[in-house]
């Protein structure tokens, strides 16, 4: 029987926060997404110009206004993406409106893939995906990890990996009785 007071509580761990570079590739994809939108918005009206009419200003006010509220919860939203590597598992924690703790057991793991964009190969950061059975598009994305941690940390997940999966297999080996050797 498991004693719950025994398990280990996650709310204690020392979770680390992502790198704070990651912060520019947000800045750069919002600021991207602003120039689109407001490009688009001004060349109807140049098109069209009876599609907003006197509401014009209202649309790009609006407009303006929900890029400004997104961004602004993009930027606080990014100081609570925080991991954490335990002997057994992962954690990592994210969401301003909502929190999310995601914790995957290193014996569920089927495979890690490193990932970086033209932006974080220039900053020196990339994201570990993290993926387990039954998934396609990954359980577990983390963006915006220092270059050489991720790839310590990737390292150390295989080795992890490589060791439940010789522990499981040593556990289900069939025995040999002295009488069959």
């Amino acid at each position: 029987e498991i004693n719950i007071e025994d398990l280990p509580k996650f709310e204690e761990v020392n979770l680390q926060p992502i790198s704070k570079k990651y912060g520019w590739i947000i800045l750069f994809n919002w600021g991207m997404i602003s120039v689109i939108l407001l490009t688009a918005i001004l060349v109807l009206n140049l098109i069209e110009p009876q599609l907003f009419g006197k509401f014009f200003k209202y649309v790009f006010g609006g407009a303006i206004l929900f890029l400004m509220i997104n961004y602004i919860i993009s930027y606080f939203g990014f100081f609570t993406k925080k991991y954490a590597i335990r002997t057994h598992d992962i954690i990592y924690q994210h969401g301003l409106i909502k929190s999310n703790t995601i914790i995957i057991p290193f014996n569920r793991i089927q495979y890690v893939n490193l990932e970086e964009g033209w932006l974080s190969r220039v900053l020196e950061i990339k994201s570990i995906s993290i993926y387990t059975a039954g998934q396609d598009n990954g359980d577990l994305k983390i963006n915006g990890l220092e270059k050489d941690l991720s790839e310590k940390i990737n390292q150390l997940i295989l080795n992890k990996i490589k060791i439940e999966k010789e522990e499981i297999e040593v556990e289900n080996a069939p025995e040999i009785s002295e009488d069959e050797s």
